[in-house]
């Protein structure tokens, strides 16, 4: 029997083969993928949290953004309004100097400006900054329409007017005729300048809109 004794174990042999060198390897290796994983795992969640504060911040600083805009557009676009609903019968057309009319086209101006700065800075080359553009443009129509200076060619800025806010004709149309029939107010020029202004109102909710969904540059900053 002695052809077919088992041939004695190596000493690493006999190490490997030991149940309590088995636990002593396994308990290495874990203590070594402790060591690798777990600085990892944490440093992925420090990664993570850093770019959530990040993403925050930016959130945070863009609807404090869009909110002065909103403002500054609700203002600005109300005050003129309101300046060319009493505009009629405020002062005579024919005004020296600057008529209240005229000055309030003139702080129109300073917030339009304004308010493109913004969105060139935060918005730049988007469908806000282009909406703002053509809603200015058609406020400086409006001012030239409704001021009614001598000489004032007020067909074309109706019609301009018209084109922009997609309007018919035939509602607007009696904004040509003076507001004032004798010492009573032109009904026919009151109904049309009235839908006017609602129509021009329609259009600063949809710029707004538009501004408000726009994602702002300090998201690729």
């Amino acid at each position: 029997m002695e052809g077919h004794a088992k041939p004695p174990r190596s000493p690493i042999g006999a190490f490997f083969a030991h149940p309590a060198s088995l636990l002593l390897i396994a308990g290495a290796i874990t203590a070594l993928l402790s060591g690798l994983l777990v600085p990892y795992i944490t440093r992925s969640w420090q990664n993570h949290d850093r770019e959530l504060e990040r993403r925050s911040a930016i959130l945070h600083e863009e609807v404090g953004v869009k909110s002065h805009l909103v403002n500054l557009i609700g203002g600005a676009t109300a005050n003129f309004l309101g300046a060319s609903q009493l505009r009629s019968y405020a002062e005579p057309a024919q005004v020296a100097g600057l008529s209240e009319y005229d000055r309030a086209y003139v702080r129109w101006s300073i917030s339009s400006a304004e308010i493109a700065s913004q969105l060139a800075a935060y918005f730049p080359k988007s469908s806000a900054e282009g909406k703002w553009r053509n809603f200015s443009q058609n406020m400086r129509n409006t001012y030239f329409l409704v001021r009614d200076h001598k000489g004032d060619e007020r067909l074309h800025w109706l019609m301009l007017v018209r084109q922009y806010l997609h309007v018919d004709l035939e509602r607007i149309k009696g904004i040509r005729h003076k507001p004032l029939d004798g010492a009573s107010r032109n009904q026919t020029y009151e109904a049309a300048l009235r839908r006017l202004l609602l129509e021009i109102q329609k259009k600063e909710t949809s710029v707004v809109s538009v501004v408000v969904d726009s994602p702002s540059s300090l998201r690729t900053n």
